[in-house]
């Protein structure tokens, strides 16, 4: 039970899981699609505009000005991959 004088109690989501576009790109790659190379990926970031401000998949580090991806991006290269099966398996 809360006290009387607390009215509301505000949770903040902890920080994600984050990787950097190299280990996503491995990540995505290894196992089901070894034909997904490093200019397929370079292209859809760029298709997406994944790296700009506010986007849901990463945010930039602050860390030498690196961008950071978070695992939905991963799961978005595997969506990819398996839309394009043929050229990537």
């Amino acid at each position: 039970m809360l006290p009387a004088y607390v009215q509301a109690i505000h949770l903040k989501d902890a920080d994600k899981i984050r990787h950097p576009a190299k280990q996503v790109f491995h990540l995505v790659q290894e196992g089901r699609y070894p034909n997904f190379i490093i200019g397929e990926y370079t292209r859809l970031l760029q298709n997406l505009n994944a790296r700009r401000d506010g986007v849901p998949h990463g945010k930039p580090f602050e860390y030498m000005g690196l961008f950071v991806f978070f695992e939905n991006w991963i799961d978005r290269g595997k969506e990819h991959c398996a839309e394009n099966g043929d050229r990537h398996t």
